[in-house]
């Protein structure tokens, strides 16, 4: 598994001027978490691998300006992505430390955000009814967050993704 996390790593630092930017907005089916990740898609070929830059936890239950519960970032090692036989896993680690996930006291998944170790969100992009990601602006996706607690606890949250494709991603895909 980490062996193919450094292998996208390295093909996106290979090939830079080959990506572009797409995204997951992610909406617990209970609809108490928001995730939203943003991601550089490596090619425009279906099943083109992925790589999360960053990740956003809300609550759309509060007003706009306070929703942000955590954000973390590839940039600072908070961020990984796994690619599984379903599709993909973003692994953002809690670390207060940072200013993104400072707000500790934030509930979500059950518990409060200081009491998590990490937060992995698991979007099924492979079905047997679709054997590789077909890359489509509005796609829904099943997917699933595992919420690690620092006691080692683990809570879990149903989600659907919808696949958000910038519009030169978009471009890329469909040919223009």
């Amino acid at each position: 598994m980490k062996l193919l996390t450094i292998f996208i790593t390295a093909v996106l630092v290979a090939t830079p001027l080959s990506a572009f930017a797409t995204g997951y907005n992610c909406v617990s089916v209970d609809r108490d978490t928001r995730i939203d990740v943003l991601t550089d898609v490596l090619s425009g070929t279906p099943g083109s691998p992925q790589l999360a830059r960053k990740v956003i936890v809300l609550d759309p239950n509060l007003s706009v300006a306070s929703q942000i519960t955590a954000t973390f970032e590839l940039a600072d090692g908070l961020v990984t992505t796994e690619v599984f036989e379903h599709g993909y896993r973003f692994i953002s680690k809690v670390d207060l430390s940072f200013p993104g996930s400072a707000r500790g006291g934030r509930k979500l998944g059950g518990t409060v955000l200081s009491a998590l170790k990490d937060i992995t969100l698991a979007v099924h992009t492979v079905t047997k009814r679709q054997p590789i990601q077909i890359l489509k602006n509005g796609t829904i996706y099943a997917a699933e967050v595992v919420y690690s607690k620092n006691n080692g606890q683990e809570l879990k949250q149903d989600f659907d993704c919808q696949l958000i494709l910038s519009a030169e991603a978009a471009d890329r895909v469909s040919g223009n």
